[in-house]
């Protein structure tokens, strides 16, 4: 997730989540080793907007390499027809999509002590 959220459906199947990751990872990896990288078709989500630059940058910092990303996914869920996803860099970011990946909300999570 860069300024943008991708999102790509993936079809395959498995027993269980773990398994399934994995997959989902070696599909990622030969494709970058393919040399077709990211070209894939795929859902843009522009979220960068709605969330901002302090997310990823620290606002008292002005360097032009911060860059907007999220560190990592903390997790992703189906609730009811929607899809929803936290996402963490400085805080943790709750984004909330429709079953056509459309963006519905976006949240700034309170931080768990």
């Amino acid at each position: 997730m860069t300024q943008s959220l991708y999102i790509e459906q993936y079809s395959e199947r498995s027993d269980r989540l773990d398994s399934a990751e994995s997959a989902v990872l070696t599909e990622i990896g030969r494709r970058l080793l393919a040399g077709s990288g990211y070209d894939i078709p795929a859902t843009d989500i522009p979220v960068f907007k709605q969330i901002g630059r302090a997310f990823a940058c620290d606002p008292l910092d002005d360097r032009s390499d911060c860059w907007f990303t999220a560190k990592s996914i903390v997790s992703i869920n189906q609730d009811g027809e929607n899809w929803r996803l936290v996402v963490r860099n400085r805080w943790d970011q709750e984004i909330i999509l429709n079953s056509k990946f459309e963006l519905v909300s976006t949240r700034r999570l309170p931080r768990v002590k």
